[in-house]
């Protein structure tokens, strides 16, 4: 979010010095991410989890267990959905659309070199906006789904592991996926793919 805002000065206010409080901006991004996930860590309790088949009964592993009440975890995913995902996404949205309206209002003013390399820097966060957009709307959504009792019962056990897992997997893959795309869409990804397709 802090780097699309950065970009977004840059295009649109260039003759201001870049912001140089980048410490103060990564504390201040650690804290606000320890005080929304506080919560979780004084109302989550281990339970033993109990392993049932026919004739058999045994006490097997360990997991999760809320203390908290339904209502109260419904409004603490609301917060957090709104407050880790959509507020963010609308916000950065906002600026890559500020940031590609001021280029093309600007485009007769700057170099056609320089309005080309701007506009490939607002092509890069746009893709990074839809990255973070579709790589965290599983994660949220499976948390409401789940804590408004939205996802019924099912019976296989394997189906409900998938179910948790896809979506995590999902809000992982964008941080791997990041630098990726990134080096793809960076201006000098061309001359190192000729590179590598020159002969030796």
């Amino acid at each position: 979010m802090f780097i699309t805002f950065e970009r977004w000065r840059a295009i649109t206010c260039p003759l201001k010095s870049p912001l140089q409080a980048t410490r103060y901006i990564i504390a201040g991004t650690w804290i606000v991410a320890m005080i929304m996930s506080s919560p979780e860590p004084y109302t989550l309790h281990l339970k033993s989890a109990e392993f049932r088949r026919p004739n058999f009964s045994s006490t097997w592993g360990t997991r999760c267990i809320a203390s908290w009440s339904s209502e109260t975890e419904q409004q603490y995913q609301i917060v957090l959905t709104l407050c880790a995902y959509l507020s963010p996404l609308l916000f950065i949205t906002v600026l890559c659309l500020h940031m590609s309206r001021t280029l093309n209002k600007c485009e007769m003013s700057v170099g056609k070199r320089q309005a080309a390399n701007r506009k490939k820097a607002v092509r890069m966060l746009i893709a990074v906006v839809c990255m973070f957009a579709l790589s965290y709307l599983p994660v949220h959504l499976h948390n409401i789904a789940a804590t408004f009792d939205l996802l019924g019962r099912d019976s296989d056990i394997n189906w409900i592991y998938i179910r948790k897992l896809l979506p995590r997997v999902f809000s992982y893959s964008s941080s791997c996926l990041n630098p990726v795309l990134y080096n793809f869409m960076c201006s000098k990804f061309p001359y190192f793919k000729l590179s590598l397709s020159l002969p030796s």
